[in-house]
């Protein structure tokens, strides 16, 4: 019945293909505009012969998220610098256990955190030793 119904709409198999082609709606979504089960809509465009490839089909069905807002720009790359390896290498030989919890260096794997936040300041005074859970956790 919902068959017959389909076709007797005037234009409604041709907009169905077009926006079916132009890869504008889902499947679902066309079967909730023409009130027919999302089935009725395959088996209308495989009548007719048209197929969407998977990535047609995922590029209706998964809006992809812009992460170029997320991206640090050359500048701010740039600015940062890393920690010298003599310094590390210093610290990490003079560390007995971690600055918070008082772990010892045997037990836990120590890392060397920016007392500020601000990884630009390398001085040694903004430098301190903790353990990989209460650097992580202070985040």
């Amino acid at each position: 019945m919902r068959k017959t119904f389909l076709y007797n709409r005037i234009g409604a198999v041709e907009d169905i293909l077009r926006q079916y082609t132009e890869v504008t709606m889902t499947v679902t979504n066309l079967a909730k505009k023409w009130d027919v089960t999302p089935r009725s809509i395959q088996r209308l465009v495989e009548k007719h012969g048209i197929v969407r490839t998977i990535a047609e089909g995922n590029r209706v069905t998964a809006k992809l998220k812009n992460y170029d807002a997320l991206r640090k720009t050359p500048e701010q790359k740039a600015r940062r610098k890393s920690l010298p390896r003599k310094l590390r290498y210093e610290m990490m030989l003079s560390a007995v256990k971690c600055v918070v919890c008082n772990a010892p260096k045997e037990s836990v794997w120590l890392q060397i955190d920016h007392i500020d936040g601000n990884a630009e300041n390398n001085d040694r005074s903004n430098l301190q030793i903790l353990c990989m859970d209460c650097n992580q956790g202070k985040r």
